[in-house]
């Protein structure tokens, strides 16, 4: 696992919307520079207590291409 200081003083989570923007633009620019040319993909899980599994999540992009 890696962690990024992505905000300002070592802040963990960010709060007001333009915190959000910072961390969006940090996180954008390691990882054009990890997978420059190269697809991406982030595979989450979740977790359910029904013998079917979680409902269906929709799959959204992260960043546009």
């Amino acid at each position: 696992m890696v962690h990024f200081h992505s905000l300002p003083g070592s802040k963990r989570y960010p709060e007001p919307e333009d915190e959000y923007a910072i961390v969006l633009n940090r996180y954008n620019t390691v990882l054009d520079e990890l997978f420059a040319g190269t697809d991406v993909f982030v595979v989450t899980m979740d977790w359910s207590h029904t013998p079917t599994g979680p409902a269906g999540h929709p799959t959204h992009e992260i960043r546009p291409q």
